[in-house]
């Protein structure tokens, strides 16, 4: 969607980019300097190991965030691969000429469903979420449910291969919705 490097979105800063990495974190710097800190994506885009992995994003910044793969609690370490994230500014812009909001909640979401509402409303949305911190060190995902015009339920749950436990520590989920596919 975004080419690597900086962008406007209606004046809402933006970037994107890759990183190679492993199951340590990795500081990334932002090639700008965002007014306020940026909510944050990442997501691994190669398949050089054989597990399946996520990525978890922290410490955030306004220059930057550190980031790392996790495999299921089970397997352990992962080898390097190419994370590609987007660095994005609270507010309201458009891209393609599809309107779209970037937010984050408090530190508040757990493995119980959590509303985030909205500051705009949307006919057809779309979503994409993050997590912004990490105070849960087990490797762990955003579920979502109930997406509305105004509104969805987010939750973060844990794999459970080395344990049934799902308690999960609250942590900050960032979120882009766009209005259309």
């Amino acid at each position: 969607m975004l080419e690597s490097g900086t962008h406007s979105l209606d004046g809402v800063k933006a970037e994107s980019g890759t990183v190679e990495i492993d199951d340590s974190f990795q500081s990334v710097s932002f090639q700008q300097d965002f007014s306020a800190r940026p909510v944050v994506f990442s997501q691994a885009q190669s398949r050089r190991g054989l597990d399946a992995v996520v990525t978890r994003n922290a410490d955030v910044s306004r220059t930057g965030m550190r980031v790392l793969l996790k495999e299921q609690d089970s397997y352990g370490a992962h080898m390097e691969e190419v994370v590609g994230y987007l660095a994005v500014e609270e507010g309201f812009g458009t891209l393609g000429g599809s309107a779209f909001e970037a937010g984050r909640t408090p530190v508040a979401v757990t493995e119980d469903w959590y509303e985030i509402s909205f500051d705009g409303s949307y006919s057809d949305p779309s979503f994409v979420t993050d997590i912004q911190s990490y105070t849960g060190y087990d490797t762990a995902e955003i579920r979502y449910r109930n997406l509305t015009g105004s509104s969805v339920e987010v939750k973060i749950e844990e794999e459970r291969s080395l344990d049934d436990e799902v308690a999960h520590r609250a942590e900050s989920v960032g979120y882009l919705v766009f209005d259309g596919a």
